[in-house]
C-alpha cells in the first residue's frame, strides 16, 4: 500500500515524493520519556518508536530532530526543517485552525491538580489560590470556555515552565494548583507522590501528531493510512503495552520511599553505577536493578543468603571473583558483569529493549526457566522474542498443567514478571526525573522564539 502511495506521489512533486527522493523522514521529537530518550542502545521511547515504524513503512531513514517545546516544534515545521512533529499534543479548537494534525490516537481529561494535605477543592469557586497552566498545553483556551466560571477565579499562563515543571512546583508547595491531563498525573504521581487530582476542568481532549500548515494531501494521507494500519494490526497496542504496561497501581508509600532514596542514597553510588555500566549498559538501568534488589542498602541481606547492593548469591560472587558482596564497588561491578553474562545468553537477533527485559527475567529466574516460558509462549501463539508476550506466559510455570510439559519444571514465573516490571518502572521514573532536573537547570539559557504566539 505504501509503495503504491509513494509511486503515485513521485509522479508529481509532493512532500511525500521529496521524502522518498531524499530517503529520509525528518521528525521533531521531545527528548523526554516516554517520547524519546537516549540510552546505551541508542534512541528509544514511545513516540520515537512510532516515528521509526512510519519511516520504515515509507522505506526511508528516520532523522530525529530534538524540539524542546511546542514553539520550537512550530519553528522546525514551518521553517521546513522537519516533516512531522511526533508530539502528542491536545487538539484544541483554535489549534486545528492553525495546524495540521494526524488522526487522534489518545484521549484524556484535563483535571485540577493539588498537593495532598492541602485540602481537596470541590470546585473552581473554593480555591485557595491561583491556577497556573503551561503555555502550549491547551488549558488556557479550556478555562476560557468553562461554563459558569467564577468571576473571581485567578489563573495565569506560564510561558517558561511546562506542565511537568508546574506539577513539580505544586508537589513541593511552590504553587497551589495547576491543570494537567489524566495520563500526565498518573506518571507524575510516581515522581511526586503528593500530587492529587481534584476534578475535571472542561471536556476531554484528543491527542495527535502535528504536520506543517503547508503539508500536502499526499503526506497527510500517508500518515493517516499508517495510523489506521498501526491500530488495526495491533501494533499500536503492543507499543502502548511496551512503554506503559509496566506501570501498576499507584502506591503512595512505595513511590514516596523511592523518591526519598533517590535524594538520600543514590548520590553515594551514582559514580559507581556509571563506572560499572561502561558503554554497553545504561547506568540508570543498573541503578534500577540495584534498587529493586536492595533499595540501595549495601548491607541488605535476604533469608536465602543473597547480599549487598546487587543482592548477589554466594555462587554468583564466586563465579565473578567477588570477595566481599557487601563492598559497594565489588557488588555493583559484579552485578554489571552478571547482567552482561545473562544478556549474552539471550539471542542477539532479539532487538532492544526486549533483549534486556528477557535478560532481567533470566537474572531473576534463571535462563532455563526463561527458555521454558519462551517455549510456552510459542505454543500459545505468541512471539518468544517479545517480552510482552513472554511475560503473559511466565506465570504458567507455577501451574502443574504447564510446568510438567517443559524441561526445567516448576518456577515462580509471576515473581519474575513483577521483578522485571518493577525495574522498568524504576528505570523510567529515574530517567524522567534526571532529564527533568537537567532541563530545569538549562531552562535559563533557553530563549523564547520570536514567533507570533499560537492560541494555546
Amino acid at each position: 500500500m505504501f509503495a503504491l502511495l509513494i509511486a503515485a506521489a513521485c509522479s508529481q512533486e509532493t512532500q511525500l515524493s521529496q521524502i522518498a527522493q531524499a530517503s529520509e523522514l525528518r521528525v521533531a521529537l521531545r527528548q523526554l520519556p516516554p517520547a524519546m530518550r537516549d540510552d546505551y542502545a541508542g534512541p528509544a521511547g514511545f513516540d520515537y518508536a512510532i516515528a521509526r515504524e512510519f519511516a520504515e513503512h515509507l522505506g526511508v531513514d528516520l532523522v530525529p530532530i530534538v524540539a524542546p517545546d511546542v514553539d520550537e516544534l512550530r519553528l522546525v515545521l514551518e521553517g521546513g526543517e522537519g516533516h512531522i512533529g511526533a508530539f502528542a499534543i491536545p487538539m484544541t479548537r483554535m489549534r486545528t485552525k492553525q495546524l495540521n494534525f494526524s488522526r487522534p490516537f489518545h484521549r484524556a481529561d484535563p483535571v485540577l491538580v493539588y498537593r495532598y494535605g492541602d485540602g481537596q477543592p470541590k470546585s473552581l469557586a473554593n480555591l485557595r489560590g491561583p491556577i497556573y497552566v503551561a503555555y502550549g498545553a491547551g488549558h488556557a483556551e479550556q478555562l476560557a470556555t468553562v461554563p459558569d466560571i467564577p468571576a473571581e477565579l485567578e489563573w495565569h499562563v506560564d510561558h517558561v515552565a511546562d506542565t511537568w515543571e508546574l506539577l513539580r512546583q505544586v508537589a513541593e508547595g511552590e504553587l497551589a494548583y495547576t491543570i494537567a491531563y489524566t495520563h500526565q498525573v498518573d506518571i507524575a504521581q510516581r515522581l511526586y507522590p503528593e500530587l492529587r487530582s481534584a476534578f475535571r476542568v472542561g471536556e476531554a481532549r484528543d491527542f495527535a501528531w502535528v504536520l506543517p500548515s503547508t503539508a500536502d494531501d499526499a503526506l497527510v494521507f500517508a500518515l493517516q493510512e499508517f495510523f489506521d494500519e498501526l491500530e488495526s494490526s495491533g501494533r499500536l497496542q503492543h507499543l502502548i503495552d511496551q512503554y506503559f504496561g509496566h506501570f501498576g497501581d499507584f502506591d503512595y508509600v512505595e513511590m514516596r520511599a523511592f523518591q526519598r532514596r533517590i535524594e538520600e542514597r543514590l548520590p553515594d553510588y551514582e559514580a559507581l553505577f556509571k563506572a560499572a555500566a561502561g558503554e554497553d549498559i545504561d547506568w540508570r538501568l543498573l541503578a534500577a536493578i540495584s534498587y529493586q534488589e536492595s533499595h540501595w542498602d549495601p548491607d541488605a541481606r535476604s533469608p536465602t543468603g543473597v547480599r549487598g547492593l546487587m543482592m548477589l548469591t554466594n555462587d554468583a560472587a564466586k563465579q565473578l571473583g567477588i570477595e566481599d558482596r557487601t563492598d559497594p564497588v565489588q557488588s555493583i561491578s559484579g552485578g554489571a558483569d552478571y547482567l552482561r553474562w545473562v544478556r549474552g545468553k539471550i539471542p542477539e537477533r532479539i532487538p532492544e529493549p526486549d533483549r534486556t527485559w528477557l535478560a532481567l527475567a533470566t537474572y531473576n529466574i534463571g535462563f532455563g526457566h526463561l527458555e521454558d516460558a519462551r517455549k510456552l509462549t510459542q505454543r500459545g501463539g505468541g512471539d518468544p522474542d517479545v517480552w510482552n508476550d513472554v511475560r503473559r506466559h511466565l506465570p504458567l510455570l507455577a501451574r502443574k498443567k504447564y510446568h510438567q510439559t517443559v524441561r526445567h519444571g516448576y518456577a515462580r514465573g509471576g515473581e519474575a514478571v513483577a521483578y522485571v516490571e518493577n525495574i522498568r518502572t524504576y528505570f523510567d521514573l529515574l530517567s524522567r526525573r534526571l532529564l527533568m532536573e537537567a532541563a530545569r537547570e538549562n531552562s535559563r539559557l533557553v530563549e523564547v522564539p520570536t514567533l507570533t504566539p499560537l492560541a494555546f
